[in-house]
């Protein structure tokens, strides 16, 4: 069996490719969303706008859904 060495280049400043880039830690994960009623305050809501959603996930994975039981409309921080 042979081994294989790897070469490693010398770290240098001026390589554009060695600038850390930053790290985004964010996740996206849709779902579908089912409201026991029409959701007219949360449609009608001016963006950006916070929204407290609280209910149960009855599934999790490429078909996420989560069932609503109350849901509201806050205002935003920024």
């Amino acid at each position: 069996m042979y081994r294989r060495r790897v070469h490693e280049e010398e770290e240098d400043d001026d390589h554009p490719e060695m600038v850390p880039r930053p790290v985004n830690n964010s996740v996206e994960m849709p779902f579908v969303v089912i409201f026991p009623k029409s959701p007219s305050q949360l449609m009608s809501a001016k963006l950006p706008a916070r929204v407290v959603i609280k209910g149960h996930v009855t599934s999790l994975g490429r078909s996420s859904v989560i069932k609503v039981d109350r849901y509201a409309v806050k205002k935003s921080k920024i």
